[in-house]
This record gives structure tokens, sequence and C-alpha cells, in this order.
């Protein structure tokens, strides 16, 4: 349990010791390593020379030996070649030292960093404030994320809600458009079915007399007023309508419609206010067959009786 406590303690120490220190220790064990490195390439090179010392004093002795011309001469040289020799044999038998043991430099214990108390004790303190300074960095991200969230909420919240107000406004704008095309189709029959029953009327009723009066059938049109014809309303010696009666009939119709006598409107623009105040009346009378038609059918058959 000690033991633990050693070694996350340790831990602890070395993660608050400064790189430099680190930096310097490895200096120190490759220094190390160094001195070790050359002193065991000093002695393999040693070595190395004594062998070939050996075998160059072997080989002169061999040599020697060839030139030697006396008894004492030949004694003295087979001498020196046992022993050259044996120096050489002595040599050759020489091994080299092993490789300096690296692993022992690093193992070696370094140290610590902090020799006095003062030094952890100002360690402590930057990882307090280091500790609070997150902390309050942490605080504040949270804040803003709930800020953010709460923002992104009432955005959502609001783009429901709009959605579902154009959701509704597109299903009455669809709504309007179904009952305007229904008007629009009731409108369009009601049309056709005036303009059918005006024509059946237009059918029986007689032909007038100016369109028989020249004998050339309907293509002959209405006789033109002469200035000779009367301007109180009767007719001429042809039968036919004057202008002026015309005219005076068209102003009452214009007047009957609810319009204003101008002098500035001339008959056919009145003729054509006429025509469009008839289309509204017909519309707001409806379709036939319905209770308003046959309202305005019993009226108009009542004024017929009257006339």
């Amino acid at each position: 349990m000690l033991a633990l406590k050693g070694v996350r303690f340790k831990a602890f120490l070395d993660s608050v010791t400064p790189e430099d220190w680190f930096e310097l220790v490895a200096a120190q064990r490759a220094a190390k390593k160094a001195v070790l490195r050359a002193g065991w390439e000093a002695q393999r090179g040693a070595i190395a020379e004594r062998k070939a010392a050996a075998a160059a004093d072997k080989q002169r002795v061999e040599h020697g030996m060839q030139w030697a011309c006396t008894q004492q001469q030949s004694e003295r040289a087979e001498r020196a070649h046992r022993e050259a020799a044996a120096a050489l044999r002595d040599a050759l038998a020489e091994q080299d030292p092993p490789e300096p043991e690296y692993a022992a430099v690093d193992a070696e214990d370094p140290g610590m960093h902090f020799a006095d108390p003062a030094q952890l004790l100002a360690v402590f303190s930057q990882l307090e404030g280091s500790n609070m300074f997150l902390i309050q960095t942490t605080q504040d991200a949270e804040a803003a994320l709930e800020a953010a969230k709460a923002s992104a909420e009432a955005a959502q919240a609001a783009a429901s809600a709009q959605a579902s107000a154009l959701a509704a406004q597109v299903a009455e704008l669809e709504a309007a458009v179904a009952a305007a095309r229904e008007r629009c189709n009731r409108l369009r029959a009601a049309a056709a079915a005036q303009e059918a029953e005006g024509a059946a009327r237009g059918a029986l009723l007689p032909a007038p007399a100016w369109s028989t009066a020249t004998g050339g059938g309907a293509a002959a049109g209405p006789p033109m007023a002469s200035s000779t014809q009367p301007t109180d309303g009767s007719s001429g010696g042809g039968g036919g309508i004057s202008l002026a009666v015309l005219s005076e009939r068209l102003a009452a119709a214009y007047e009957a419609g609810g319009f204003a006598r101008d002098a500035s409107v001339t008959p056919l623009q009145m003729l054509q206010k006429v025509e469009a105040r008839l289309e509204e009346l017909l519309l707001a009378v409806g379709p036939p067959g319905s209770a308003s038609a046959a309202a305005a059918e019993a009226v108009e058959r009542a004024r017929e009786k009257e006339r």
C-alpha cells in the first residue's frame, strides 16, 4: 500500500517537475554513457595495438633468422623467435572487453528536482489558480450553453407558431379560393341561363315594324330620323322610332337604374352603364328557379298586367 502511494506521489511530482530538469538529467546520462563507451573503445584499441605489435615483432625476428650467418646468430634468432611467438600467442589470446552496461546508467536515481518545500508550495499555489480559472471557464461555458439552448427553444417555438399561423392562412385562402370558384361557376351558370331565357323571350317577341317596312327582310336597319320628324315622341310616316325618342327612353332607363343624368355622358356610355346595372341585378336575383328569381318574375308579371 505504501509502495503504491509512493509510486503515485512520484508520478505526481514528475508531472509538476519542469521539463528542463528532465532534459538536464538526460544530458548527464548521455555524457556518462559517452565516457563509458570511450573507455571501452580505448581498451579495444590498446588490445588491437598490442596484437599488431606482437605480429610485427615475430615477422621481424623471422626476417632476422634468414640472415643469421654464425651459430651464435642462429641461436639468438631462434630464442628471439620463440619469445616473439609466445608474445603473439599471449596477445591473440587476450579478448576484447565487454561493452558497458548502459542500462545501469539509466537505472541510476537522478534525485529530485524539488529540494526545498517552498518549491512545492509554489507549485500547489499555481495549480490552485489554474484550477480556479478552469472552474470559472467551465461555469461560463455551461451558462452560455444554457442560454443557447433557451434561445434555440424560443426560436423553435416561434418558428412552429409562425408555421401554424401560415398553415391556417393557407387553409383559409384555399377555402376562399374554392368558394370563389364555386361562386364563379354559379354566376356563369346563372348568366348562361339568363342568356338562354333572354334568347327564348326574344324569339317570342314580334318583329319590329321597321324590319319589314322596306320589304328587304331583316337585313334592312331601322330608318334614320329625318329633320322633318316630330320631336314629341310621335312616329313618322313609316312607323319607326326617332333617334330623339330613343335617346329620351335611354335617359329614362339610365335614371331608373339609379344614375344621375349628365350631359357629358354619351348614349353609348349610358347604355353600357345600364347593361352593367342589369347584370348586377341579374346576379342579385340569382339563377332561374330560385326564390328570388320567382319573386322577380312575379313582380314583372304584375307590372305587365298594369301596363
